[in-house]
């Protein structure tokens, strides 16, 4: 009687582990390929086309970000890395409203801008829980860190 207890829950955790470890293993499996899916998903935000002339520098690029977005203030982390045909991408923060003393609104974290020109191409929310194209990848991301680390273990943003 006491082993066919045992035995039961042994079964019963065992299947609802099956859940979690499915979602995890599916979700990284797609994780492994994010930046080509992410290309794919979203080719109008992530691809410019390729031009002869030299790509603009990326502390240029930073600068043109916060001139198109006052409210919002570039991340310090700054990518040195640039590849033809690709958009460069910028994080970025609320600044904070003098007046009120709270965050500005930004209905974004990332701005996308083209390497030739400076010109922004658009902009998206990292890891909003959504289905959207632009915001799927970024969601199962933040879904498959966040069932195998516990919160406030790692940095799931960016």
């Amino acid at each position: 009687m006491f082993r066919h207890h045992w035995v039961l829950i042994h079964r019963y955790v065992g299947l609802t582990m099956t859940v979690f470890l499915v979602i995890v293993g599916l979700t990284g499996s797609l994780l492994a390929f994010y930046h080509e899916l992410d290309r794919w998903l979203n080719p109008e935000l992530l691809t410019v086309p390729v031009r002869d002339g030299p790509m603009l520098d990326p502390f240029t690029l930073r600068e043109r970000a916060e001139a198109l977005e006052p409210r919002a203030r570039v991340d310090d982390w700054v990518s040195l890395h640039r590849e033809p045909g690709e958009a460069y991408v910028l994080w970025s923060q609320a600044k904070t409203d003098p007046a009120t003393g709270e965050a500005y609104a930004l209905p974004y974290n990332e701005l996308y801008l083209d390497p030739y020109t400076g010109e922004k191409i658009g902009t998206r929310q990292w890891g909003e829980v959504s289905l959207a194209k632009e915001n799927i990848l970024s969601f199962l991301y933040r879904l498959h860190y966040t069932l195998a680390l516990p919160k406030g273990t790692g940095n799931l943003g960016h």
